[in-house]
């Protein structure tokens, strides 16, 4: 098992957690805690697999789901979704999954984008 430094910022109502591939478990507690906010994923398959465990633990009509070609429940308190499809405007605790991608130079933006939108306090 991979052990990686969380960081976690406090946002104006809301917490951004930056993680690099520990598991959905760890990093989801804050956000479960919470009971809103949003677990960003790059892939597809991986916000699937954030929602799955999430509506295991809070209950499928809590959890929605937001990627490029799926909308599930999309106004529920906590969302599971592509990066890309996040919207800076969510509050709640946010776990940026795989946040190396910010050095992406094609896709960096979008993990940019929601670091940048944060009201830090």
């Amino acid at each position: 098992m991979l052990t990686l430094l969380v960081v976690i910022f406090v946002v104006a109502y809301a917490a951004i957690a930056l993680e690099h591939s520990i598991g959905v478990n760890k990093t989801a507690s804050a956000l479960i805690a919470a009971g809103s906010g949003a677990y960003a994923a790059p892939l597809r398959m991986l916000a699937n697999e954030a929602y799955l465990r999430l509506a295991e633990r809070l209950g499928p009509e809590r959890v929605g789901l937001v990627t490029g070609e799926e909308r599930v429940n999309e106004r529920a308190p906590v969302v599971a979704c592509t990066v890309e499809m996040l919207s800076p405007a969510r509050r709640g605790v946010v776990v940026l999954d795989e946040v190396h991608w910010a050095a992406d130079p094609e896709r960096g933006s979008a993990w940019t984008r929601l670091l940048l939108a944060g009201d830090y306090r």
